[in-house]
């Protein structure tokens, strides 16, 4: 089981686990350590046994070489033998022979010459002669102890001892035979086989059959490896012979030892069974112990996640950390409950007056339509607000606000018989409340009543304060719209209150359907901008420069006809997209745009400088100037052939701010045009300061120039104004030729209108000036 899988199972089920791999791994070491222990002294202990059978086969050895030893002295001491020896008495030789090994029961009796030919013999085992032969030949003539001999694949333990008379005349021969009876008397005195071989081969052996004592002979000896490697039996040599031709294998059984041992590992299991048993019961209840109350703290958890917050706090008969456990989880109910009404109840209501904010307001104006309760609801605006903040501070501003709401919920308290009267703060000076009303004939009389409540002095500070309201009204009389339908109804009322300088202004209808109207005209807007699929467009108006005649200038002007097909005012759709933060959006698609013409009328041999217009809130942007100069780099457009204008209202608009980037851009050799000037607030004082370079006249004043000796002495006096001042001066709105001629004469820089031309498409614009003369009279109609 891998450890992912381990990680999926239940804590129930990893509690056991755990616990039974301890015990498995503790008990796997206990066992092997004592198979270890219990096979070392087991080892040992045959060892032993061996070397103690070494020790008894030895001892046996040198029993008999005694008997040897001290029958062949008898043997050699005899007078009579010695004397039939030396007069070669073999009949006498042949009955001392056998009558002394009866006596000794010796297996092998012989006498040799001192060359080592055979005398003279009496065996109980008829040997071949030739055999007795080549085997005495083989002797060591080493008096000192006894020798192992094989004799026609029969092994004796012997011992030589000269014949002297009294020099040496002949050697005895005496010896006992090793067969299988001997090998069984060792076995009886040590219970340990033996087996004798000779030349690698086996003789004799105590164990039942030849075959297994050559395969026990053939088998490796004990060594320090471990007994349980050999095979039933454990082995060890000993030498007979001094040329290692003659060697005993000793086999220890080891059938008992594996019998107890087996015996042994068979306890051992059952008892390691048991113990895992027994551990995974313990495991198991100790697990349901530790998981039990976890499961019910698990309970608790989601009953708290699913808001029920209604937990009895219980005793516990679980572990003291558990108790503590659930007292804290019930603890933490608690304050989560505290918390979540701390925290709905800030969701739900305005920090600073404790009014409902515009979410909750909602919520209650849907549940009041849901019951079809009619009711009306009134916006509040504080007029000139900032002053009391800007004179006062924020502080005295915020204890306004608190005193407003006071007052508004103290109206409320006139309908406290409804649970659908209530106040909202909804922005930073702007109210709602919600009245019921029966009729309509209760509108003006409420409305005014309200406005009478909240106009009264307020006191702050020992202070008294005034304060005014426009107020915005709408209802749900003969109304069948929602919640978010009524409140863009009230602020419709209270922007126009704003607009018209009134204290109080009645929602008209259809002036909702012309304001979802903007707002579907804006997002069309969005989507001709996103799609740039041809609805934009550029129309450019030529400039005629009077003092050269020639056209080297245009205005580029933005043209939208929608998908179906009719023409958007620009002013309409411009304004639009100012209201709504929309213009920095359109105006970077016009700067995108109009470089990419001017690049492609640059690669056809045009060099043609453009004006652009801006407002204040792009040249206020922070990204406006790197965006402007990325776009000039990237379609390789040199600075001096783009215009900016500005109009008089934009340039006073945070004018330091202006200012400073206007001078920046101007230093990089744009262009700065103000806009339909004449029409705005920019004194002269400002107009100084401006980093402009040109003035443009608004149309207002050229339009009908040969008809107003007015407009004439503004024009005039104007373009002075403008050349003294180091200034380009423009003139728009040129419609005839007495204006043109006009312009002329006042010294007038450059002229468009569509006396010179109407605004025409870049590849129309392009044809016309490459075809233009100077017009004496108009060749354009207006559009």
């Amino acid at each position: 089981m891998s450890l992912a899988q381990i990680k999926r199972l239940s804590l129930n089920a990893q509690i056991t686990l755990l616990s039974v791999c301890l015990v498995v791994i503790t008990a796997g070491i206990l066992m092997s350590a004592y198979w270890l222990q219990t096979a070392n002294y087991s080892q040992n202990q045959i060892e032993r046994r061996l070397q103690s059978a070494e020790n008894v086969i030895n001892q046996y050895l040198f029993a008999k070489a005694s008997i040897l030893e001290t029958a062949s002295r008898v043997l050699t001491a005899d007078f009579g033998f010695k004397q039939a020896v030396a007069t070669k008495d073999s009949a006498t030789i042949q009955s001392v022979l056998f009558n002394h090994g009866q006596r000794i029961e010796a297996d092998l009796m012989v006498l040799v010459d001192t060359e080592g030919h055979v005398l003279s013999t009496s065996s109980v085992v008829d040997l071949p002669i030739e055999s007795l032969q080549h085997a005495v030949q083989a002797l060591s003539f080493d008096l000192q102890s006894t020798q192992i001999l094989v004799i026609d694949e029969k092994v004796y333990q012997l011992i030589l001892l000269p014949v002297k008379a009294p020099r040496t005349i002949a050697y005895s021969l005496i010896g006992f035979k090793i067969d299988s009876l001997a090998l069984q008397e060792l076995k009886r005195l040590n219970d340990i086989d033996v087996t004798l071989v000779a030349d690698e081969q086996v003789l004799y052996s105590s164990l039942p059959s030849i075959s297994q004592a050559s395969q026990n002979v053939n088998s490796p000896q004990l060594d320090d490896k471990g007994f349980w490697r050999q095979n039933n039996f454990a082995n060890t040599a000993i030498q007979f012979a001094k040329d290692d031709s003659v060697y005993a294998v000793l086999s220890a059984s080891l059938e008992a030892e594996k019998k107890e041992f087996e015996q042994l590992i068979r306890s051992m299991l059952l008892m390691g069974s048991a113990i895992v048993l027994v551990s995974v019961v313990l495991s198991r209840l100790l697990s349901l112990r530790i998981t039990t109350p976890l499961s019910k703290l698990i309970d608790i958890t989601k009953k708290i996640s699913r808001g029920n917050f209604s937990i009895q706090e219980k005793a516990q008969s679980s572990s003291l950390e558990f108790s503590e456990l659930n007292k804290a989880f019930f603890r933490m109910g608690e304050a989560i409950q505290q918390r979540e009404g701390e925290i709905k109840y800030q969701a739900e209501h305005d920090a600073l007056t404790g009014l409902f904010n515009r979410s909750m307001l909602l919520s209650n104006i849907d549940r009041a339509l849901e019951q079809e309760k009619d009711f009306l609801i009134v916006g509040v605006n504080i007029r000139q607000f900032a002053q009391v903040n800007d004179t006062m501070g924020p502080q005295a501003g915020d204890e306004c606000l608190r005193f407003v709401a006071q007052r508004l919920q103290q109206y409320l308290t006139r309908f406290s018989d409804s649970e659908f009267a209530y106040a909202a703060r909804i922005a930073a000076d702007d109210f709602l409340i919600s009245i019921p009303i029966v009729s309509e004939s209760e509108v003006s009389y409420i409305v005014h009543d309200l406005n009478g409540t909240l106009s009264r002095p307020y006191t702050l500070n020992d202070l008294t304060i005034n304060l005014n309201f426009r107020l915005g009204v709408t209802s749900t009389l003969a109304c069948t719209c929602n919640a978010e339908t009524l409140l863009r109804r009230v602020a419709i009322a209270a922007n126009f209150a704003k607009t018209e300088q009134s204290r109080i202004r009645y929602y008209v209808h259809g002036e909702d359907e012309a304001y979802l109207a903007r707002l579907q005209m804006l997002e069309e807007l969005k989507d001709a901008i996103n799609n740039d699929d041809g609805e934009l467009f550029f129309n450019y108006q030529p400039k005629l420069d009077l003092s050269e005649n020639k056209v080297n200038k245009a205005e580029a002007l933005i043209r939208w006809i929608n998908k179906n097909g009719e023409f958007v005012n620009p002013e309409v759709f411009i304004g639009l997209a100012e209201q709504s933060g929309l213009i920095v959006t359109l105006t970077r698609w016009v700067i995108t745009k109009v470089i990419e013409q001017l690049a492609d009328w640059q690669t056809q041999g045009h060099i043609i400088n453009v004006s652009i217009n801006l407002s204040a809130q792009d040249i206020q942007h922070p990204d406006f100037v790197d965006f402007l100069l990325q776009q000039i780099a990237l379609f390789k457009v040199s600075a001096s052939q783009i215009t900016l204008e500005l109009t008089e209202r934009d340039l006073v608009e945070n004018e330091e701010l202006v200012v400073e980037r206007l001078t920046y851009l101007k230093s990089l050799d744009f262009d700065v045009s103000v806009d339909d000037y004449g029409i705005g607030q920019s004194s002269l004082s400002k107009l100084k300061r401006l980093p402009i370079d040109e003035l443009k006249i608004d149309k207002s004043f050229i339009m009908k120039l040969d008809q107003s000796e007015t407009d004439q002495d503004i024009v005039s006096s104007t373009i002075a104004l403008g050349h003294k001042l180091g200034l380009r001066v423009v003139a728009e709105g040129v419609e005839n030729k007495e204006s043109l001629q006009l312009l002329r004469e006042f010294d007038c820089n450059l002229v468009q209108g569509y006396f010179v031309s109407r605004p025409l498409k870049a590849k129309e614009f392009i044809d016309w000036y490459l075809s233009y003369e100077i017009p004496l009279v108009s060749e354009y109609k207006m559009d």
